[in-house]
C-alpha cells in the first residue's frame, strides 16, 4: 500500500487536449463536419474562432460520452476476446468462431495502438518510434512529468512559505497582476542627442554605466557582474584598464557554455567526462526496466547518438572517448546497465 502525506490539490476543469488517435475513429470526421458546417455571422476571424470553439465542445462531449476512457474500452475488449478464445479452444474447427476471434483480436490491437498514441502524447516522449507497445514506460513518464510540473507551495512577500491551495492561487494571481500592470516607460530622445562626441574618461563612463543601464531598462536584460566573467588573451596588454571599464572579474578556462566546454587547447578525454556522465544518466535508473530490446535500440539510435553528434559538431572527439561511448551504448542495448 502506498500512502501519500501530500493532499490532493483541486485542479478545476481540465483544459481541452486534442489527441491524434481520435482521427482513427470512423465517427470523428462526421462530428467535426457537423459542427463546422453550421453558419456563423460576423467577421472572418470571429467565424473561425466560433467554429473552432464549437468543434472543441463537440469533441469533448464525443470523447467523454461515446468513446469513454480508453482503459475501460481496452478491459471490455480484452474480456470479450478472452471469452471468444476460450470458446475457440473448445471448438477449434468452427469457422464462425475463427472469424470472430480474428475480428475481436484486430479490434483489441487497434485499441492498444490508440492507447499508446494517447499516452505518448501525454508524456511528450517522441523518440520511441519503433518496437512494440511501451505503454508502461509512457505511463511512468507521464506520471513523472505531471508530478514535476505541480506547484504545491510558494513563498509569500513576507518570506513565509505556504502550501495552502487558496493562498497559492492568490499569490500567483497577485504576482502576474503586478507583473503585467507595471507600465513600461522609455526615455525620450532625439537624433540630435547623438551629434556631440565624447572622448576619454567621459566616453568610458558612458559606456560603462549609461548604455548598460539604458539597455537593461529597455530590454529587461541585466548584466550581473558577480555572475559574469571575462576571458582575456595572455597577450592582451591593457587588461587592467579594460577590467576597470567593464567592472567584471577575470575567468579561467575551461568553463561550460551551452552544454559544451570552452577550452583554450585541444579537447582531451578528461574534458569529455561530462558527456559520458550525461549518457549514463539518460539510460540509468528505473525507466530502462520498462523498455524492451527494440525500445532500447531505438533510444540508442535517436537520443544517445544525438548527444554524441551535438558534441562532434563542435569538437573532434578523442578516440578514447568514442570507444567509451560505444561501450556504454552496447551495454545499454544488451541490458547490462538497466
Amino acid at each position: 500500500m502506498l500512502l501519500s502525506p501530500v493532499p490532493l490539490f483541486p485542479t478545476g476543469p481540465k483544459p481541452f487536449k486534442f489527441f491524434n488517435a481520435w482521427t482513427k475513429y470512423d465517427s470523428f470526421l462526421p462530428i467535426v463536419r457537423s459542427s463546422w458546417e453550421k453558419d456563423v455571422s460576423g467577421t472572418a476571424m470571429f467565424r473561425l474562432a466560433s467554429k473552432l470553439k464549437r468543434v472543441k465542445i463537440a469533441l469533448k462531449i464525443w470523447s467523454k460520452e461515446i468513446l469513454g476512457p480508453i482503459q475501460n474500452c481496452l478491459m471490455n475488449q480484452r474480456t470479450t476476446l478472452e471469452a471468444v478464445q476460450a470458446q475457440l479452444q473448445l471448438d477449434p474447427l468452427n469457422k464462425d468462431l475463427i472469424f470472430l476471434e480474428y475480428k475481436e483480436r484486430v479490434t483489441y490491437k487497434d485499441l492498444l495502438l490508440k492507447e499508446e498514441s494517447m499516452i505518448r502524447q501525454k508524456s511528450r516522449q517522441n523518440w520511441l518510434r519503433l518496437g512494440d507497445c511501451n505503454s508502461a514506460y509512457f505511463y511512468a513518464s507521464f506520471a513523472g512529468r505531471k508530478a514535476q510540473n505541480t506547484l504545491r507551495r510558494v513563498t509569500l512577500q513576507d518570506g513565509t512559505v505556504t502550501d495552502d491551495p487558496a493562498s497559492v492561487k492568490a499569490r500567483i494571481v497577485e504576482f502576474y497582476t503586478e507583473l503585467h500592470n507595471t507600465p513600461l516607460t522609455t526615455p525620450k530622445y532625439s537624433p540630435m542627442d547623438f551629434k556631440s562626441k565624447l572622448s576619454g574618461t567621459d566616453a568610458q563612463q558612458l559606456l560603462k554605466e549609461q548604455l548598460l543601464e539604458d539597455f537593461a531598462h529597455c530590454s529587461g536584460l541585466h548584466l550581473n557582474p558577480e555572475k559574469s566573467q571575462v576571458f582575456l588573451s595572455s597577450s592582451f596588454s591593457d587588461a587592467c584598464s579594460f577590467l576597470d571599464l567593464v567592472g567584471i572579474a577575470v575567468g579561467t578556462l575551461p568553463v561550460r557554455y551551452l552544454g559544451l566546454p570552452l577550452i583554450d587547447r585541444s579537447l582531451t578525454h578528461s574534458a569529455c567526462l561530462p558527456l559520458l556522465d550525461k549518457l549514463r544518466k539518460r539510460f540509468a535508473g528505473w525507466k530502462g526496466h520498462l523498455l524492451t530490446f527494440a525500445g532500447r535500440v531505438e533510444l540508442a539510435k535517436t537520443v544517445l547518438n544525438s548527444l554524441q553528434i551535438f558534441w562532434s559538431a563542435a569538437f573532434l572527439l578523442p578516440q578514447n572517448t568514442i570507444k567509451h561511448i560505444e561501450k556504454l551504448i552496447r551495454s545499454f542495448i544488451w541490458g547490462d546497465l538497466v
